[in-house]
């Protein structure tokens, strides 16, 4: 095989679009032809699913920077939020169905302050929503809330071994179907724990506002990078996620 039939072999499992397309619901590409860079910032950060779920900043001092390349990520474009003013959000954002998986890469400054969302949904939301990435001090975390908008499990999925500035994949799958439903959480492609029965199950995901780099309106506030955050709906098996984890390895350069 050549050289360039080799690429070509690879770019068709790896290339602009994660390698399982069925279901994707989400897609945060800075490539994508619907990402606006103004100035040096992230003006919207856009959806390359195809269904138009983009992030916008409307406000210029709140836009996180961007970087055309970052060596962090494999020399890709990568988007730095200042941990103070910088954040990205889309309000009234719903999910089809009762499970969901979700993806994202990050690189956290510095990780001794509390309670940062890197992304999620609203925290106190009154419908059933997703928070999967949320960095507490050295732990990453993920909040599944009821539809009464509380906490019901603060589940650890990497207690104590986060690093500041080290690249870092995470993914966990959520599924509200029952009371009984497993949820899992994934770290650099390697399972860091399930959970069963944990939640209060609900009918579907409500519409939610949701945030990148903060809450939707600008709390919690994440310092550091973050690139290809990716949602699925259902939640997918194990193997799927090790696909997409190759493939966002790959992309990344890690």
């Amino acid at each position: 095989m050549s050289d360039v039939t080799r690429w070509m072999a690879i770019r068709r499992g790896r290339g602009p679009l994660p390698p399982i397309v069925s279901g994707l619901q989400f897609f945060g590409d800075l490539s994508s032809p619907s990402t606006s860079i103004v100035s040096g910032a992230v003006a919207t950060l856009g959806d390359a699913s195809g269904y138009g779920r983009h992030f916008p900043q409307g406000t210029a001092a709140n836009r996180p920077t961007y970087n055309a390349t970052d060596a962090n990520f494999g020399g890709r474009p990568s988007m730095t939020f200042n941990g103070t003013t910088q954040f990205l959000s889309r309000e009234a954002l719903q999910w089809p169905g009762t499970s969901l998986t979700v993806f994202y890469v990050f690189r956290a400054t510095g990780v001794a302050a509390p309670d940062q969302r890197i992304f999620g949904a609203r925290a106190g939301a009154t419908s059933l929503a997703p928070l999967p990435a949320y960095l507490a001090g050295a732990s990453l975390q993920a909040i599944i809330q009821n539809p009464a908008g509380v906490a019901s499990n603060l589940w650890t999925l990497l207690a104590g071994t986060v690093a500041a500035n080290t690249t870092y994949r995470g993914c966990v799958t959520l599924d509200i179907t029952s009371s009984s439903a497993i949820t899992s959480a994934y770290v650099n492609g390697a399972p860091s724990g399930s959970l069963a029965g944990t939640i209060t199950p609900g009918a579907a995901f409500g519409s939610v506002a949701h945030g990148i780099g903060a809450t939707d309106v600008g709390g919690n506030l994440f310092a550091g990078n973050v690139v290809d955050p990716i949602v699925y709906a259902p939640a997918l098996t194990a193997s799927q996620v090790a696909q997409v984890d190759a493939w966002l390895r790959w992309r990344n350069g890690l």
